[in-house]
């Protein structure tokens, strides 16, 4: 039976066919899709940007194209929707080693020990306890020794079971309660930042970002 959390996700992003910009609307709030990657995601990434790359939930691809510039020696990508993927395939085509739909909360088609960096922005904010741990066990299994991941998540705790009644759709999943699942299934928290995401009169929204490391021995 899938958890309110997974199926709320599934229910909203399974079967998005478009965007009015081709999810580049997502980056309204660090004006554009460029000045995001440069500003905040890079930065951050930079050193691990290398080797075998796996993006979970690349929508449309605002992030995997810089992705692309870079290099790496393979990028493969998984998402939950089949119109995302496909939209994908027809804007990289052969650049991109593998296109993978998915449950959800799994990456059953991503070999074992076979990524030195695995990524996701702007996705895993939606996600709760029952989504993000069977998540990070895939992601340690996938990560060679040495790996790392980079992920980009809510940091609500004390908000509605349903996470479309919180603001921006934000679940449940504050910094300590990713730290302590993270380290349940073994992998190693490197680094956590607490992240402005937008900011009114009425209130600030702040996100975390948590690099994770899988142990060598």
């Amino acid at each position: 039976m899938k958890s309110l959390n997974l199926q709320n996700n599934i229910d909203l992003w399974g079967d998005v066919t478009t965007w009015i910009d081709d999810g580049h609307e997502w980056s309204g709030h660090f004006n554009n899709s460029d000045e995001m990657w440069r500003d905040t995601i890079y930065p951050r990434i930079s050193n691990f940007l290398k080797g075998d790359v796996l993006e979970i939930a690349p929508g449309y691809g605002r992030i995997t194209e810089k992705i692309l510039k870079y290099n790496v020696d393979s990028l493969e990508i998984v998402d939950l929707n089949r119109n995302c993927i496909d939209r994908c395939k027809e804007k990289f085509g052969d650049k991109i080693k593998g296109y993978h739909v998915n449950g959800g909360n799994d990456l059953w088609d991503i070999q074992s020990n076979s990524k030195d960096f695995i990524f996701s922005w702007d996705s895993f904010v939606h996600m709760d306890k029952t989504v993000v741990e069977p998540y990070l066990y895939e992601i340690l299994r996938t990560l060679k020794r040495g790996g790392i991941a980079w992920i980009h998540h809510s940091n609500l705790s004390g908000g509605q079971e349903d996470n479309w009644k919180n603001k921006s759709g934000r679940a449940n999943m504050g910094n300590k309660l990713f730290s302590e699942i993270s380290n349940k299934v073994g992998l190693e928290v490197l680094n956590q930042e607490y992240f402005k995401w937008e900011s009114t009169e009425e209130y600030e929204l702040w996100d975390g970002i948590t690099t994770l490391y899988k142990k060598i021995v």
